[in-house]
């Protein structure tokens, strides 16, 4: 069980550090993978053909993989404490709360959390009035400690994880592109760290404590910790009885898009692996289509004229199963989506003002499997952690806050390289 001076030792400051060094390390390593392919590879791929040569070039490469798979590690490392450091941190606020309650009364603090009335202090006027107050905050501090021991722990196992600790991935003797792609696959080292900070911060968070107690966390955190955790665990935030209805209201967003972003997310978490609500070959842009109406976004168009509408005909049941009448371009199309709604006056939005609701799309950004510059596949942004990674929800391929950061690469190697845009929708009709 971590003590009470070790969670007020858990300095943002420290962790920030430990972060940003993380960060610039991952980004040193790529860079250092690039030059070795393309400059020393490259070069002795081309004009060193013997057998000294060869092996060379074997050398560099594996080193080169080496170093791709470092900057991975390192990435992946830095998310773990990026949810590590919110989380410990609200911890230690409500930790700090306490020990203010503890010394406004006069009560003394042991390192476990007991809560005794002092002898250096005057007997109390009322002793039993201070005995169930000194019971109340000690209760506060040992689940506070429980909450940080917890997540700590959990941090430490992932971190242990042997996925986060080897370079050789499928430990065949050497490091190549097949330990590149495992770490990058889905539910191995990036998507996993993604997993771990995301489930740190839900772990911090009251969500089954009274609306009181609720109340209290939320006005311990700063502004900068609320922005956070709207952005890491936006239904499970707004389902909390004790946040405020304006904020719920912001991060709703209707008056200023024109429809409930809650809605929209609550519709993806409800139905990203439903297949009844497959109408299509390929159902991803579908899926965002139906996660907006159901949300509030209104019809656009008459459907006639189909470059300038958004919508589907009536829903019904027929002898092969629903039949969502005449829809749009639009509806189903993720190119003829992104640009309808672009060309509404929606707003293509920079990944770092990135927030859950906004939607992204995949186009080509040179040769690979579709064709450059269009459009092709789309999601929904359900989440974004501390450290800017964003995680997103989608159907065909189904998956939930799918880490971004650690699928992206692996998407690049198997399908080309990738552009990403992320749109914030708005009614604009």
């Amino acid at each position: 069980m971590l003590t009470v001076n070790q969670v007020k030792d858990s300095s943002p400051d420290k962790w920030g550090d430990a972060e940003e060094a993380l960060a610039r390390m991952s980004k040193d390593m790529n860079e250092a993978a690039e030059g070795l392919y393309d400059r020393a590879g490259g070069m002795l791929k081309g004009f060193w053909t013997d057998a000294n040569g060869k092996r060379a070039y074997a050398r560099v490469t594996e080193l080169a993989g080496s170093y791709t798979v470092l900057a991975m590690l390192l990435r992946a490392a830095c998310t773990v404490l990026t949810g590590l450091d919110l989380s410990l941190g609200t911890c230690r606020n409500t930790l700090n709360e306490l020990l203010s309650q503890a010394t406004e009364y006069g009560f003394s603090v042991a390192d476990d959390g007991t809560v005794e009335l002092s002898s250096e202090q005057p007997p109390p006027a009322n002793p039993t009035l201070a005995i169930v107050k000194a019971k109340s905050i000690q209760a506060g501090l040992k689940d506070a400690l429980s909450d940080a021991t917890r997540i700590d722990e959990q941090a430490a196992h992932t971190l242990g994880d042997e996925r986060m600790t080897r370079l050789d991935f499928d430990k065949d003797g050497d490091v190549d592109e097949d330990d590149i792609n495992g770490h990058r696959d889905k539910d191995q080292t990036l998507d996993m760290s993604s997993q771990a900070a995301l489930q740190e911060i839900l772990a911090a968070m009251p969500l089954d404590e009274t609306e009181q107690k609720q109340r209290r966390w939320w006005n311990s955190l700063s502004k900068e910790e609320q922005q956070m955790y709207m952005n890491a665990a936006p239904l499970e935030v707004a389902g909390m009885k004790g946040v405020p209805g304006d904020v719920k209201s912001q991060m709703s967003g209707s008056d200023e898009l024109g429809y409930d972003r809650l809605r929209l997310l609550q519709y993806a978490q409800d139905n990203w692996d439903n297949e009844d609500i497959d109408n299509m070959e390929n159902n991803c842009t579908n899926f965002v289509s139906r996660a907006l109406e159901n949300a509030g976004l209104d019809h656009k168009g008459t459907f006639t004229f189909q470059d300038d509408s958004w919508g589907h005909g009536l829903w019904t049941d027929g002898p092969w199963g629903p039949n969502p009448g005449a829809y749009t371009d639009s509806w189903g199309g993720a190119d003829a989506q992104h640009d309808l709604f672009v060309r509404s006056g929606s707003k293509e939005i920079p990944q770092g003002d990135v927030r859950p609701g906004d939607i992204a799309y995949w186009s080509q950004a040179g040769a690979g499997k579709n064709p450059a510059g269009v459009e092709h596949h789309a999601a929904i942004v359900t989440g974004v952690l501390p450290n800017g990674d964003v995680l997103y929800t989608q159907h065909s391929g189904n998956r939930e806050d799918q880490s971004l950061a650690a699928r992206l690469p692996y998407n690049n190697v198997q399908e080309g390289d990738q552009n990403i845009r992320f749109v914030r929708v708005e009614q604009t009709w």
